[in-house]
């Protein structure tokens, strides 16, 4: 069987948008915290992204811990963090405003 074909639960991991999938402003989403800690109990990979760009991790990182989401500080991704690694990867520490 495709990996289409067995949706969700052929996937070891999955990705989450932070604003308006996980919550909205300072408010949970109404069944997210359920469904990630299911996803979690049967072992799938959980990580978080958002298009803020000026937000780093850390503070992403600190707001799911507010609201009661368990999350590893890097399996939450950011553009200011992502532009960064490409920028060392490319061309070595460099400062940046």
């Amino acid at each position: 069987m495709s990996q289409r074909g067995r949706g969700v639960r052929g996937l070891r991991g999955l990705i989450f948008d932070l604003d308006g999938c996980v919550w909205t402003g300072d408010v949970l989403v109404p069944g997210a915290r359920e469904v990630l800690d299911l996803l979690r109990e049967q072992g799938r990979g959980v990580a978080y992204v958002t298009n803020t760009s000026r937000a780093r991790a850390a503070t992403m990182h600190a707001k799911l811990g507010r609201l009661g989401i368990e999350a590893r500080p890097e399996h939450v991704l950011t553009p200011l963090e992502i532009l960064g690694e490409v920028i060392d990867a490319r061309w070595g520490p460099s400062p940046i405003l």
